[in-house]
């Protein structure tokens, strides 16, 4: 028998598009953009957020900050016990 303690279970699937969009913002912040930037650049490549709005700095770092929890989540898997 194995025990493996995890959260996956709890993460549903965002669609591609999505998922391709929180990728990207995370992509700008490793290059060292802040948030200001990053909805700077974004609303000036008029790529707008999933619900048609501009993006707006608070709104970059919430969505950041949501989808590193989410990372976070996928993550975490231990190994509590094996026994045979």
């Amino acid at each position: 028998r194995v025990i493996i303690e995890t959260k996956k279970l709890s993460v549903f699937n965002l669609e591609q598009k999505r998922t391709d969009r929180l990728e990207f913002i995370k992509s700008l912040s490793g290059k060292g953009m802040n948030s200001v930037e990053i909805s700077n650049y974004l609303n000036s490549n008029n790529i707008k957020s999933p619900k048609g709005l501009l993006y707006n700095p608070k709104l970059i770092w919430v969505t950041l900050n949501k989808y590193k929890i989410r990372l976070t989540r996928l993550e975490s898997e231990r190994l509590l016990r094996v026994k045979e």
